[in-house]
Parts: C-alpha cells; sequence; structure tokens
C-alpha cells in the first residue's frame, strides 16, 4: 500500500505542478501579449488610443516580482529614472502600473469605486481574512470603518494619552539602563515591542507584560516578514510560515476574548476598548460578532496599530539623533511650555498645544512614510497622466517618492520640521502632495491614535534621553513590509534630567 501511495506521490505532484505552471503560463502570456490597441474604449473619449506605460514586463512567469521584493527602493528609482512617473510591470503574478506624482495619485484616491477599488496582494488577503477592515468594500467597509473610528476621537485619545505615555517612558527607561551595562539597544526591534504593547493593552485590552510583548512581537515578525510572499501554503513557504505564527497570536487572542466574555456575564466592568465595544454590539443585520470575527478584527488592529507605528518611532529617533538642532528647539518648546520636567504629567490639550513637536512627527512621516503606497485594481480603462489604465490591471501608487520629490517642498531630501510651521506651510500648497496616511474613503483609520502616539514619543525622548546612533551614517533601509533599518539601528542611550529645580 505505501509503495502505491509513494508512487501516486511521484506522479501526482509534477502534474499538479505542471497544471499550474500551464495556467500561470497561460494567464501571463495575456498579459504580455497586451498591445496598446487591445483595450475597448468602454467610455469612449478615446481611451483606446491612448498608449500603455513604458516598462517592461520582466521575465515569463515571475515578471520583475524578484527585483520589487528585494529592493523595492532601488527598483523603483531606477525604472522611474528610465520610464518617468508611470511605469508598467508585473510583480506578485500582476499586471502593474506603478504611479506617482500629486496629480496622478489624486486621480487614483478620488476614484475609489469608479475608477478602481481595493487591491491587496493574494497572500496578505488570506493573512488578515476577508473580514478584515482592509479587505471589505462597500457597505461593510463604510460601517466597519465608522466603528473603528468611534476610538480615535478626541475624548478616546484623551483617555489614552496617561498609558501611552506609561508604556513609552518605561521603555525609554529601560533603553537608558541597558545601555549603562555597555549593551546596545536594537532600536527597530524595541519599538515594534513598545508599540505592540500600546496597542494590545489600550486598543483591545490585553495586559501584555513587556515579556509577552517581546515573545509576541518576534512571532508576529515571522507574519510581517512573510506578509508579500508568493502565495503558495505548502509547507516550508513563505505564506505557510506566516500562517503558523498567526494562528499563534489568534490562540493569544482567542484566550482573552474567552476572558472578556467571562467578565462580561459576571457584570465586571470592563475597559474601553474596542473588542469590548465589538463584543456588546451588533452588526448592521442584528446579528453578533462571532468569535472567528472577533479574533480577526483583533489581529488586523494589532497588525496595523504596532508594525506602522514602530517604523515611524524608530525614523523619529533616527531623525533626532542626526539633527541635534532640531532635537535642541524641542527642548526650548518643551521649556517654554513647562513640560521639559518629565514629572510633570502629559495631557492631550499641552500636547496638541506643541506647535513645533507637531512639525517634527509631521516631517517625520513625510521623509520616511510607514505607508510606502498603496494596491488598488482598475475597474475600467482610464486615463492618468495621459496613459491608458487597463481595466483589471494593479495600480500601485507611491506616497514616499511623491512626498520626497515634491516641488513645494524646499530641499525635500532634508530634515526640515519647519517647513511644516505657520508662516511656511508648505504642505498646504497642494495636499496631494502630503498623505502619509492615504487618502479618499480609505484614508488610515487611526491615523490620530498614530500620530499621538509619536507625539508623545518626542515629548519623552526630549525631556528624558540623550542616545547616539552607531555608525548613523551608513544606514541601509528595507523598505517592505515597512521601512525599516536593515540593522536595527544599534544605539546608546543616557538618562537625562531637564527641567527640576
Amino acid at each position: 500500500m505505501s509503495g502505491l501511495v509513494e508512487l501516486a506521490l511521484v506522479y501526482t505532484i509534477p502534474l499538479i505542478l505542471l497544471c499550474i505552471l500551464f495556467v500561470a503560463a497561460v494567464k501571463l502570456w495575456g498579459h504580455y501579449s497586451v498591445k496598446d490597441s487591445d483595450t475597448v474604449d468602454e467610455e469612449g473619449g478615446g481611451l483606446s488610443k491612448l498608449p500603455l506605460p513604458d516598462g517592461s514586463m520582466g521575465l515569463p512567469l515571475i515578471g520583475e516580482s524578484i527585483g520589487f521584493i528585494t529592493n523595492i527602493s532601488k527598483f523603483f528609482v531606477s525604472r522611474k529614472n528610465r520610464y518617468g512617473e508611470i511605469f508598467k510591470t508585473h510583480i506578485m503574478g500582476q499586471p502593474t502600473i506603478f504611479v506617482s506624482g500629486a496629480e496622478n495619485i489624486r486621480t487614483i484616491l478620488l476614484g475609489e469605486h469608479n475608477l478602481v477599488t481595493f487591491k491587496w496582494p493574494k497572500t496578505l488577503r488570506t493573512i488578515l481574512g476577508d473580514f478584515a477592515l482592509s479587505m471589505s468594500s462597500g457597505e461593510q467597509h463604510k460601517w466597519r470603518r465608522n466603528q473603528t473610528l468611534e476610538f480615535f476621537k478626541k475624548d478616546s485619545l484623551a483617555h489614552y494619552v496617561e498609558h501611552i505615555e506609561t508604556f513609552t517612558q518605561e521603555k525609554l527607561d529601560s533603553w537608558c539602563d541597558r545601555s549603562s551595562q555597555n549593551k546596545d539597544i536594537i532600536v527597530y526591534t524595541e519599538c515594534k515591542e513598545m508599540m505592540f504593547r500600546i496597542a494590545g493593552n489600550i486598543l483591545l485590552g490585553f495586559d501584555f507584560t513587556d515579556d509577552e510583548a517581546g515573545y509576541l512581537t518576534g512571532v508576529f515578525q515571522n507574519v510581517v516578514d512573510n506578509s508579500l510572499s508568493y502565495p503558495i501554503p505548502f509547507p516550508g513557504s513563505g505564506l505557510w510560515k506566516a500562517i503558523k505564527a498567526r494562528d499563534v497570536i489568534l490562540e493569544k487572542i482567542t484566550e482573552r476574548i474567552h476572558l472578556k466574555m467571562e467578565e462580561m456575564r459576571s457584570e465586571i466592568p470592563t475597559r474601553y476598548d474596542v473588542l469590548s465595544f465589538m463584543m456588546a454590539k451588533k452588526k448592521p443585520n442584528g446579528e453578533k460578532y462571532t468569535e472567528y470575527e472577533l479574533k480577526m478584527a483583533a489581529f488586523e488592529l494589532i497588525f496595523a496599530a504596532h508594525e506602522n507605528p514602530a517604523s515611524a518611532a524608530c525614523s523619529l529617533i533616527r531623525f533626532l539623533g542626526t539633527n541635534p538642532g532640531v532635537l535642541s528647539k524641542l527642548r526650548q518648546e518643551l521649556q517654554a511650555y513647562n513640560l521639559l520636567d518629565r514629572k510633570v504629567k502629559l495631557d492631550l490639550d499641552s500636547i496638541e498645544g506643541l506647535p513645533y513637536v507637531d512639525q517634527v512627527v509631521k516631517e517625520t512621516l513625510r521623509r520616511a512614510p510607514p505607508i510606502t503606497g498603496g494596491f488598488r485594481k482598475a475597474l475600467k480603462t482610464f486615463n492618468v497622466g495621459g496613459y491608458r489604465i487597463p481595466k483589471g490591471w494593479t495600480v500601485l501608487y507611491s506616497i514616499k517618492d511623491t512626498q520626497m520629490n515634491a516641488e513645494i517642498f524646499s530641499n525635500g531630501r532634508q530634515f526640515d520640521p519647519d517647513r511644516f510651521s505657520k508662516e511656511r506651510a508648505e504642505h498646504k500648497k497642494n495636499r496631494s502632495h502630503y498623505l502619509p496616511f492615504g487618502g479618499g474613503v480609505r484614508t488610515c483609520a487611526g491615523q490620530s491614535f498614530a500620530t499621538i502616539c509619536l507625539k508623545i514619543v518626542t515629548i519623552c525622548l526630549a525631556r528624558s534621553c540623550t542616545w547616539e546612533i552607531k555608525k548613523s551614517g551608513s544606514i541601509k533601509m528595507k523598505m517592505l513590509p515597512v521601512p525599516h533599518p536593515k540593522c536595527g539601528m544599534p544605539s546608546r542611550f543616557t538618562a537625562q534630567v531637564f527641567g527640576e529645580e
């Protein structure tokens, strides 16, 4: 019997792989054979006469995916220099149009539901599931987004400030303590642990200790590292690793959901958090959220609420550490507002009353947006920048390139928070040039939470420590899945006392 099974495997597996390759080749050939005259002019107006963007579709089957995944910055810059702001390629199994430039991106973002719809790589869709806010559309997206926004209004943010400050200061103190023992702090890893704990404890009501946050962040890294891998879940593949890691996180989340359910049945007062709110609410059809929906919503929230802010926090530390004049000006502002003494507790009004802190955060998000771009799918053939975008193709727009090279920003590669001052206000000359949280109906729902976290990190850094980044002039960045230093940015922190009499 075992011989028959072995024989079946010997012949069946290659046959299945051959069929998969054949189907992929046929599909890909259709994309490669698209010519400028092949697209039907669905809306009239001469769309079929517009040319496709210049570019290369790469190798058969894999297209240019390897170059894209290996070094997205080099990939984008080299092709932009050769073909311009709009070019075609073939990545992640899809014919794709890359788009940059404020007016071009504006067309994409304002065309949601008409010209384009959301489009995420299949691997990420598999990991997050169909119930995810980022994967939903239409009415489901609308009511899910509105529910999420309830937790990022001013009253809610005011309630979160004390907890965010506590978690942030505890982490910074531990950095100073370990640095005093001649231990390097791997800033990016530490920022992820800090933001994971903040997101889990504040938004979901999970009492993660620092050690738990460290362990779960490590597990989560397997999800993140493989979130853009090929969508084939065979043992050992990137998707397989991501799903295994995700399931470990989901098991922890499920445990906490059961605890919350027991608290609610016992009428024990529960915290004001997103998960408790969802458990008490009903969906528009009158049904309660299922356990699956609750845990997948929690997973998505903690995925987004720690990975992107961690990237931004690491960039913030890098920019402040290499621009001492900016850090000095921050401390002067805190001194002027009687906030340089770390014993003075922060509140939302005092934080929002600090213009230079706001400018520093805005400039960090301009130079190193954690969301570097977005995927869309063309619902119909349309025109961008004089080129035809064929129906069904993927559109990938670049926030990072648009913000870095926008003409409205003087010396755009310089870290200059004053460009956001009331006097200069460069970002207001054309709002489509500054989109760190995306735009349109899919603007990041948690942008106010992420912003207040970054402001608190900025203040706590400025008033409690100094730091030195090792080899700061030779830091190489990796752009996927979020911008971060390849080396993790080893640094040494020293505790400082400011403002005390």
